[in-house]
């Protein structure tokens, strides 16, 4: 509770993305369903686009929103916090040779980014 209210009051003051937001935001360039991505592994089968499509989940709440590992967990289901990190890092791996990866991360973060004033 404490880590989502520090994180809903970071994105609110300096206009960061919301844990939400990054769901919705790769869950429309992954064209995953948003439940999808934040459900535990036990419940469902993952088909290999929803998979990176939640590894990039974790990244981008990792890395761009400097969350910890127990609260992403629990956003996308996973039972123990040492796995994001693992994830994570394969994320960050693909990265340098996927340009494919690339693209798409830069776009969910385009969805994500704040909007200038009109």
């Amino acid at each position: 509770e404490i880590e989502r209210f520090l994180l809903n009051s970071r994105s609110q003051q300096s206009n960061f993305p919301s844990a939400e937001e990054v769901l919705k935001a790769v869950s429309a360039i992954w064209r995953a369903n948003p439940e999808t991505l934040s459900q535990s592994q036990a419940s469902r089968k993952y088909s290999q686009n929803d998979f990176e499509a939640r590894r990039v989940v974790m990244y981008l709440l990792r890395k761009d929103l400097d969350m910890h590992l127990s609260p992403i967990a629990d956003i996308v289901g996973l039972s123990q916090k040492e796995q994001v990190g693992g994830h994570v890092k394969r994320v960050e791996a693909d990265l340098l040779v996927d340009h494919a990866l690339r693209r798409k991360v830069a776009a969910a973060r385009a969805l994500c980014a704040p909007k200038a004033p009109v």
